[in-house]
């Protein structure tokens, strides 16, 4: 790979992510534009799903991306749960231990209070060898839906999911 080629990408890459951050800072709930939130951080969950896609899979999702998330996985068994306060993520007591393949939540984690009671919870309702996917902020305005509380850098979501076998960050 020529070195010029090598500038390119990388100057590219930078110029995607400076406008990723720039959308994230600038958005406002009161926006009805949700194009730059979709553009920046769906593709890359669609393709760390696209394996996960398979008849018979039970998959629960917390934080109700609005269907987008479900259109993923058509093959699934697919549930998404209602949300706070008729779910509430640290007392998933009407969630059954062991019973899911694969657990999303979906830009929720910042909103719960106690995050690692919420994660021992999600750890309980996956089945052995169940995958938790979760995208939550980092550079991005706070939003409350009641509250926000949280942004976690990478070591903060291995601390979160210290209980899990495998814990994969990407941003």
């Amino acid at each position: 790979m020529s070195l010029g080629l090598i500038i390119k990408i990388w100057i590219t890459n930078i110029l995607f992510r400076l406008q990723v951050a720039w959308d994230s800072l600038t958005a406002r709930p009161e926006s009805t534009d949700e194009q730059t939130y979709i553009r920046s951080y769906y593709p890359m969950l669609r393709k760390d799903l696209e394996p996960f896609n398979r008849a018979g899979l039970k998959v629960v999702e917390f934080g109700g991306s609005n269907q987008i998330i479900r259109n993923f996985l058509p093959l699934a068994d697919f549930e998404i749960a209602p949300n706070y306060p008729e779910v509430d993520l640290p007392n998933l007591t009407g969630y059954k231990d062991n019973s899911w393949d694969l657990v999303i939540l979906d830009q929720i984690i910042e909103h719960i209070e106690d995050p690692f009671r919420a994660m021992a919870e999600i750890h309980r309702i996956l089945k052995p060898g169940g995958t938790l996917a979760a995208a939550t902020p980092f550079l991005v305005y706070i939003h409350p839906t009641p509250d926000d509380y949280w942004r976690f850098t990478e070591s903060g979501i291995r601390k979160l999911c210290a209980k899990f076998s495998k814990v994969e960050v990407k941003s």
